[in-house]
């Protein structure tokens, strides 16, 4: 899997809807290209409060994203910074990984002011960075 010295920040806004959720949001990518992105987190499963796997489903709104048009996949909700993005602060995680490419987002909320998301590419795209 491919990572990135520095991490790509996207600000998002994220809307809770019972135990799903639906986010949005933009930033600038390496290359100074401008990413907009939207896509639900919807929990699988019914009626566990503790149960957290989600079909997730993202879509980049235009060419300046590390991927292109709408992925699909798993996602779910852990207290670990597995990717040390955030300095392994303790927090909420979310991540999602698609089913069709290796490409993992990374989400949290940095322990400075902001938000984040943290995207990897695909291996064979060559470009280095997520």
């Amino acid at each position: 899997m491919e990572g990135a010295a520095e991490p790509i920040i996207w600000n998002m806004v994220f809307t809770a809807t019972g135990n799903n959720m639906s986010f949005n949001g933009f930033g600038a990518q390496a290359d100074g290209s401008v990413c907009y992105m939207s896509g639900t987190f919807n929990q699988e499963g019914s009626g566990s409060a503790a149960l957290n796997i989600f079909d997730i489903s993202i879509t980049s709104l235009d060419g300046g994203c590390p991927i292109g048009g709408t992925t699909t996949g798993v996602g779910f909700e852990s207290d670990s910074d597995y990717f040390g993005m955030n300095g392994h602060a303790p927090g909420t995680y979310l991540y999602a990984v698609s089913s069709s490419s290796a490409f993992v987002l990374e989400i949290f909320q940095p322990s400075t002011a902001g938000a984040a998301i943290h995207g990897g590419r695909s291996a064979g795209d060559g470009k280095g960075r997520n």
